[in-house]
């Protein structure tokens, strides 16, 4: 699901993007808490006319292990592009999970009504792996609140 709300006038003030129910191991979210080398998440907005908007965290600190299941990311000042909390948890059952919680002025300023379909991506810059959920559909897109949930 993701759920971007916008208060009109001012920039993007939340947005949350959890894929769920897919495949993926630990190795597939690479090792986000080494300073410089490790894994960069972006994630990635895209609507019918082009990308959107794009928030990067980068490895180090705030990166925490979640035991041996994946990785969380904590930083409530959303200094990195205004992300404030990431989840990766790996599964082998169809259970991942990827969480990505943002919020405040350093989110960049996409602003709905969106064009459909609206694409949104988790990339790792360490293994390469892309996650994606395609939205054809919305709950609601209207001037300044966009919401959908991936079928």
């Amino acid at each position: 699901m993701i759920r971007n709300t916008r208060l009109i006038g001012s920039s993007l003030t939340n947005v949350c993007f959890l894929p769920e129910g897919q495949s993926t191991s630990t190795a597939d979210f690479g090792d986000p808490t080494v300073p410089v080398t490790g894994a960069t998440i972006a994630l990635c907005v895209y609507d019918n006319t082009g990308p959107l908007g794009q928030m990067v965290v980068a490895p180090g600190t705030g990166w925490t292990p979640i035991s041996t299941k994946g990785w969380k990311f904590l930083q409530k000042s959303g200094v990195q592009d205004g992300i404030t909390k990431i989840i990766l948890k790996a599964s082998t059952q169809l259970k991942s999970k990827a969480l990505v919680k943002g919020k405040g002025s350093a989110l960049p300023d996409i602003t709905p009504a969106l064009t459909l379909p609206v694409t949104v991506q988790l990339v790792n810059s360490q293994s390469g792996v892309c996650w994606q959920s395609v939205f054809t559909t919305s709950i609601k897109n209207v001037a300044g609140q966009f919401k959908a949930k991936d079928q």
